[in-house]
């Protein structure tokens, strides 16, 4: 009990050991893959190195390719295949390529330009040197093809031809060694090529794939032949347990690993690590989580991962790393669940029963191992623990004793989920619903009763002496239960769930006491407040990648190695593991990238942004580690340092004119690293730069000016206005002082004017009546004609011719006076009854009268008494006038006759 609750601290807190014991040699170190298509399709990786900072350069099909641990940056170089490189550091590169060869140099804003070193890429003489070895060698520069080797030395490029053609180089403890097809191996010190051997059959050499410098002499690593050791002038074949292994499989790519470890890359059957003695520690290929068993390129970075360029894809295995992983690829075991070690034999408890294997078969120098399942343990396997020497099995039917292939139960109640022996006479058990209390009995569990009240799944049981029970209730939370006689429970206390931050509380005691822990934080418990409070414990070392959250307990196997169960198979913890300090990987600030809607420019530090890119974003990583977290400010912008957070980018909108600091910090296993700053400058806009401002002086000197000079024309303008007004008003006042006059006259013409009608209508009244007179004269008259023709026809013709003179004169006499009244009327209305009687033939003599009568404004009344008639004859001969003058029913006569002129 105590190795697991050891255990438990351990995989919770990831804490290693003290003793150094190298890699682990059970499963799988934890293998992290990219695929062509995370890292733009970039082709086949035929080298990889990195940076002391942690940033890693591959050799690509597509040229150079970086990565900060979350950014694949791809940078065109040369044309055809990168085949070699080499990185003096993160912002200096040489690399080799078919045909080319040249240098890469990191610009002030964090983009890679290559430039050729090779005079003869040109050339016309049909050569196509393909250049797979580029090596630092004191200040010079190396580059290999099959038929030369080029120096670069202070700006001049020296060329050496091969002696016939090499078909390998490698460099090791300062020097470059070459392989040439017709005489062996040499050496080069800068200056020449110095022969060290050649194979004992001179027409079939063995393809050496790397050399390097180990106990005295020359280690030689071949494709077909295993590996040689050269001494003293001496070639001896060198018999190691990776031996049949490298003749079989057909070494392509070799790696020393931290100066006690080799890591060989093979053609058909992927990695191979051992020790230097050739003993095999790992092997991990395709069916172990490669994603290609062809091997083409190795690299060791000092932040402990074994980089793997493949012939499809590229992966990162966590060498320095004390969990290892086993990986059920074939779906025969089903979900893991809890593990034991006992006499040698691993025990699997898994949602489909429970299966045995060797101790030793897991070990990764082997294949898979070979499981099997114990007839009879179908079904979930919820807990395993030994109990005086004996496995207990906490089962979904129950509680069972394995023995061999035995698998006898104990008890049948279903879901036993924990198993806890408090004391050599009890055991309990933590079930689907309760807690269940067991009693020894000749040497064997009997069960003895249930634990009342305590009811829902309890998945640990904790022991705290013979006064409480610590019980784990999974999605309600934790209860303390006192405890009375023969484990009853007295008194319950209840922690809920939710009073912790994180699901699933594991409980555990350690030498302070008793403490919970989440997946977010670590409590205390507090027996004097009998209450938890939040403690900080320091993390270090590797946590577990896809562990099951906690109602999946880890567990001690033993000593060395811990149990823990993740999604798709186990994990194995060496709880005694430890290497040398490695250096750290160190946090990058990678870009500072101004951008508005449409585009975006890389800023170097201290650069002025323009102004309508006032959008900053920041990409930062601490290359090779997945679990850092990030804090950051921006001076200028923000108050105090943000929230920790996995995001490896920010971006700040909308940032006005000025200067600003991007403040960066980074924080692995609970250690903050040293902080970054970068400066960064947003310009003013266009309307606030200094041209701008001189532009504002000049434009107000040019507005002082035009105002002076429009005020001047002003000033004219109104002196000229003022002379026309004068004018004006002149005119205005003679054309006022006429208009006066005007006005005068008008008033005097229609005081006339009012005379003239006042005179034409008595005037007319006047022609009115002296019609009416001689209408009565010429009765009279007529009546006098006739008597006087009466007097003729009675007399005779006496006195006959004097009465017919008075008889012609009476009868003469009408008609002349009537011509006079109408000459006389027709001037009095200047022209109206000719204009008249011309528009209407049909007008008779007293309808012209009429008219005048009307149009001279006399009433109805006095046109009767004029002519003689009653009143409403005159409306009769007013409506009959109305006809022949062919007006419509509305309108009005005498404004009619008042128009006729």
């Amino acid at each position: 009990m105590q190795r697991t609750v050891t255990f438990i601290i351990l995989i919770f807190l990831g804490m290693t050991g003290l003793t150094a014991q190298g890699f682990s040699s059970k499963g799988v170190p934890f293998i992290k893959n990219y695929s062509p298509e995370q890292y733009g399709e970039a082709g086949k990786v035929w080298a990889i190195t990195s940076t002391d900072n942690g940033l890693v350069y591959c050799a690509t099909d597509q040229g150079l390719l970086e990565f900060d641990g979350q950014r694949w940056i791809h940078h065109s170089g040369s044309k055809g295949f990168t085949r070699s490189l080499l990185m003096t550091s993160d912002s200096t590169g040489y690399s080799g390529a078919d045909k080319d060869f040249g240098g890469w140099q990191r610009n002030a804003a964090g983009q890679f330009a290559y430039a050729s070193h090779n005079p003869y890429r040109k050339s016309t003489k049909g050569l196509n040197e393909e250049f797979w070895g580029t090596y630092r060698l004191g200040e010079d520069i190396v580059f290999v093809s099959y038929d030369n080797l080029y120096v670069s030395h202070e700006e001049q490029l020296i060329k050496i031809a091969a002696p016939s053609r090499f078909y390998g180089s490698t460099a090791s403890a300062g020097k470059v060694y070459l392989f040439d097809e017709a005489t062996g191996l040499h050496e080069f010190d800068g200056q020449s090529l110095t022969a060290l051997f050649n194979f004992p059959d001179a027409a079939s050499p063995p393809k050496i794939v790397d050399i390097q410098q180990w106990d005295g002499g020359l280690f030689i690593v071949t494709r077909g032949q295993g590996t040689f050791r050269f001494a003293e002038g001496k070639l001896t074949a060198l018999n190691q347990e990776i031996t049949p292994h490298l003749q079989r499989d057909q070494v392509f790519s070799f790696s020393p690993i931290d100066g006690k470890h080799y890591a060989f890359g093979t053609i058909f059957n992927g990695v191979y690590i051992t020790d230097l003695e050739g003993r095999i520690i790992q092997h991990i290929n395709k069916q172990k989580g490669l994603l290609n068993n062809t091997i083409l390129s190795l690299h060791y970075s000092q932040q402990g991962r074994l980089w793997v360029g493949m012939d499809f894809g590229i992966s990162a295995i966590e060498l320095n790393s004390d969990v290892t992983y086993f990986l059920d690829q074939r779906g025969q075991l089903g979900t893991s669940q809890t593990g034991l070690l006992h006499d040698g034999t691993f025990y699997l408890g898994t949602n489909q029963g429970l299966y045995t294997t060797s101790w030793e078969q897991l070990s990764n120098k082997a294949d898979a191992p070979d499981f099997r399942r114990v007839p009879g343990s179908a079904g979930q396997v919820w807990a395993l623990s030994l109990v005086d020497g004996k496995i207990l099995c906490g089962h979904d039917r129950g509680l069972f004793q394995v023995s061999g292939d035995r698998f006898q139960q104990l008890h049948d109640e279903p879901g036993v989920l924990s198993i806890s022996q408090p004391d050599k006479e009890h055991l309990i058990t933590g079930n689907y619903n309760g807690i269940s209390l067991f009693l020894r009995t000749d040497d064997r569990w009997a069960f003895a009763r249930k634990i009342s009240p305590v009811q829902g799944a309890v998945n640990q049981v904790l022991p705290q002496g013979g006064e409480a029970l610590w019980l784990s209730l999974p999605n309600f939370g934790l209860i303390k239960a006192s405890l009375g006689p023969d484990y009853t429970i007295t008194d319950q206390q209840i922690f809920p769930a939710d009073q912790f931050s994180g699901p699933l509380p594991q409980l555990f005691r350690d030498t302070t006491g008793l403490k919970v822990m989440t997946e977010r934080k670590t409590y205390a418990f507090d027996n004097a407040a009998q209450t938890f409070a939040p403690v900080t414990l320091p993390r270090v070392g590797h946590p577990v990648h896809n562990s099951r959250p906690g109602i999946y307990r880890p567990t001690a196997l033993n000593a060395a190695y811990g149990f823990v169960p993740i999604h798709n198979g186990f994990a194995l913890k060496k709880t005694d593991y430890s290497v040398a300090a490695m250096p750290a990987a160190r946090l990058v600030i990678r870009t500072t990238e101004a951008f508005d809607t449409d585009s975006s420019r890389l800023l170097a530090p201290a650069e002025t942004a323009p102004y309508r890119f006032n959008n900053l974003r920041f990409h930062y990583a601490v290359p090779q580690q997945d679990h850092a977290l990030y804090q950051y400010q921006l001076d200028g912008h923000t108050t105090g340092w943000s929230s920790w957070t996995k995001q490896t980018n920010v971006r700040f909108l909308d940032l006005p004119a000025g200067d600003y600091t991007f403040r960066l910090r980074a924080k692995v296993n609970d250690t903050t690293g040293p902080e970054q700053t970068v400066a960064v400058t947003i310009g003013s806009p266009w309307y606030r730069t200094t041209w701008a401002y001189v532009l504002y002086g000049l434009l107000v000197l040019a507005a002082l000016y035009l105002n002076y000079r429009w005020q001047q024309h002003q000033l004219k303008r109104q002196k000229v206005q003022l002379e026309a007004n004068a004018r004006v008003s002149r005119r205005l006042a003679a054309a006022a002082e006429e208009q006066e006059n005007l006005q005068k006259r008008y008033g005097m013409l229609e005081t006339g004017l009012g005379e003239v009608k006042k005179q034409l209508r008595s005037k007319t009244i006047e022609l009115a009546r002296k019609a009416k007179e001689n209408d009565e004269k010429g009765r009279i008259l007529q009546s006098l004609k006739e008597k006087v023709d009466g007097l003729l026809a009675q007399r005779g013709n006496t006195g006959k011719f004097e009465w017919q003179k008075v008889s012609r004169i009476l009868e003469n006499f009408p008609d002349t006076e009537d011509n006079s009244f109408s000459l006389q009327l027709e001037e009095l209305h200047q022209g109206f009854l000719t204009t008249l009687s011309q528009r209407f033939t049909d007008l008779t003599t007293y309808d012209l009268r009429l008219c005048a009568y009307l149009k001279s404004g006399l009433t109805t009344r006095e046109i009767a008494e004029l002519m003689n008639v009653l009143p409403s004859s005159v409306n009769v001969s007013r409506s009959r006038l109305r006809k022949k003058l062919e007006l419509a029913p509305k309108e009005d006569l005498f404004r009619f006759l008042r128009g006729v002129e």
